[in-house]
């Protein structure tokens, strides 16, 4: 089997259950519902690493440059503010947050950086 899925059992029988499941490389996800109560556990392995730290839905944001220091600034695109100001498009992210980018040559420019950037996972300090 690729995948147990455990339901309806008690507590010491899921957790054998779950430990065999992880020595043999099987994915195990255990699930009950109590009234209005509800429960899951998933367990796909060591293999398996998740960047999602709470849930959400992932945000998607607009770069307008990357700079070319050490500790490169990211600038968000500029949108309409209020009256003739413009301002930065916020992007709600939070010291820690892991982001990749896609496409980023065009906010790099000439500089170059934007092919090294394609793809990889970087973690963010705001």
């Amino acid at each position: 089997h690729d995948v147990v899925i455990c339901i309806d059992l008690p507590l010491s029988q899921q957790l054998a259950l779950n430990d065999y499941c992880r020595e043999t490389g099987i994915k195990y996800v255990a699930a009950d519902v109590r009234g209005v109560f509800a429960w899951a556990f998933v367990d796909l392995g060591d293999d398996f690493s998740t960047k999602d730290a709470n849930g959400e839905t992932l945000k998607e944001v607009m770069v307008g440059d990357i700079s070319q220091a050490e500790e490169a600034v990211v600038t968000t695109v500029t949108v309409p503010g209020k009256g003739d100001k413009v301002e930065h498009q916020r992007h709600n992210l939070d010291d820690g947050d892991v982001v990749t980018f896609r496409s980023p040559s065009a906010a790099v420019g000439s500089g170059g950086m934007g092919d090294q950037l394609e793809g990889s996972y970087y973690t963010i300090k705001v």
